[in-house]
């Protein structure tokens, strides 16, 4: 940080006086305007952490109200337009920054090629193809704003929503601030949370002692910081967040089998989720364990890929693991509703479950997904379907056993 403020300094003038001048100048004065951008680090992309996406786009979706979202230090504006993007048109965003030159950036809405590349299939008619790179296409641009903002003044925060805010990201921007000024920020982005809203950081920050949030478990190593459901005169209380655990989303079972490998959202450091996929492959007879635990990583590095969820679902059905295979399905169907091999696999692997109720419902959607498809010689929609009608008689039957 030293050597990037004292690589701002401009020709002819000392450290010390530029640092002089800084300190009594107001953050959005030229000298400011002229430091951020070479102080601050914009290290962001499109979808950055999918994880946490899919984890508030499925606390967004079971509201009956339109959600707001803050993006707070959000540099050039990559998250903020994934977050519009992934939560749908019913979704307002907002994103702020200290730095002016981003936010011009942001506003713009126009980016490298290479960004194209962390963009998901389902996601990337959101934008759209310009000389030199890619654009934001109106629809989307229209459902974010942006704004300037210094996370230390609450003053300069964007205008509560009423109720507060249904999600807060404020992801890997508290490194800039020494303990107690860190503190004191989680404490001000607390306050502007509704009820039931959430706050995000970075996978590797960790709050403690801030008796204003608690920590709460979403989804398999996935967490996000909430406010306490206590009373107010016990919110000075400096001990640890603890986490509470909700029904999860997505969760994956400690366990693949007694003794067997555990799905724990790690990464291979050899390979494409797609690599791994293969190897997994060519160990399921040999090894079953370790294909398994080599599923469980590719999974992990799939982000939003709809396909190769699909086939981690298939593999882990091979393998015996029909809980696995569900959340993988699961997961298939969330960034392609209308796969219906991913439905069909998904019905399969409940009834597997012996949980009859919630297979019969998938069956009954896989028919009215392939319902396009059975004129297509080349598919097997025409199977499945035969096979939907069987299984749905069977999870009638059983369901009245």
């Amino acid at each position: 940080m030293a050597q990037r403020l004292a690589g701002s300094v401009p020709p002819g003038a000392d450290l010390g006086s530029w640092l002089t001048l800084l300190a009594s100048e107001d953050l959005r004065g030229p000298a400011w305007c002229a430091v951020l951008p070479t102080v601050l680090v914009p290290r962001t992309e499109f979808f950055r952490y999918p994880e946490q996406l899919l984890s508030l786009r499925a606390r967004i979706f079971k509201r009956p109200r339109p959600g707001h979202v803050w993006s707070a230090a959000c540099a050039t504006g990559e998250e903020a337009f994934s977050l519009a993007a992934c939560l749908g048109e019913d979704t307002r965003v907002v994103g702020t920054d200290l730095c002016q030159e981003f936010l011009g950036l942001a506003a713009a809405g126009r980016y490298p090629r290479r960004r194209f590349d962390s963009i998901p299939l389902v996601y990337r008619r959101e934008f759209q193809e310009v000389a030199g790179g890619i654009a934001i296409r109106p629809k989307l641009h229209g459902r974010v704003r942006f704004q300037w903002s210094d996370l230390t003044d609450p003053a300069s925060y964007p205008e509560r929503p009423r109720g507060g805010w249904d999600a807060i990201l404020c992801r890997n921007a508290l490194f800039y601030f020494e303990p107690r000024r860190r503190r004191e920020v989680l404490r001000f982005l607390a306050r502007e949370l509704s009820k039931e809203g959430v706050l995000f950081l970075g996978p590797a920050e960790q709050v403690t002692g801030i008796g204003e949030l608690r920590l709460l478990r979403l989804a398999e190593g996935v967490y996000a910081y909430q406010r306490p459901r206590r009373p107010e005169s016990s919110l000075g209380s400096s001990e640890p967040a603890k986490a509470v655990e909700p029904e999860p989303l997505f969760q994956i079972p400690p366990q693949v089998a007694e003794g067997g490998a555990s799905w724990d959202g790690s990464t291979s450091e050899g390979g494409s989720p797609r690599e791994l996929l293969v190897e997994a492959a060519a160990l399921e007879l040999d090894d079953p364990e370790a294909a398994k635990a080599l599923l469980g990583q590719a999974a992990a590095e799939a982000d939003l890929d709809a396909n190769l969820h699909w086939e981690v679902g298939r593999a882990f059905r091979r393998l015996g693991e029909p809980a696995l295979a569900v959340e993988a399905l699961r997961r298939a169907l969330l960034f392609s509703p209308d796969l219906w091999e991913a439905a069909f696999l998904l019905a399969g692997a409940l009834f597997d479950l012996g949980r009859y109720r919630e297979a019969q419902g998938v069956y009954e959607r896989t028919r009215r997904l392939v319902a396009g498809a059975t004129s297509d010689p080349e598919s097997n929609a025409r199977e499945a379907d035969a096979t939907c009608r069987d299984r749905i008689a069977r999870c009638i039957a059983l369901q009245g056993d």
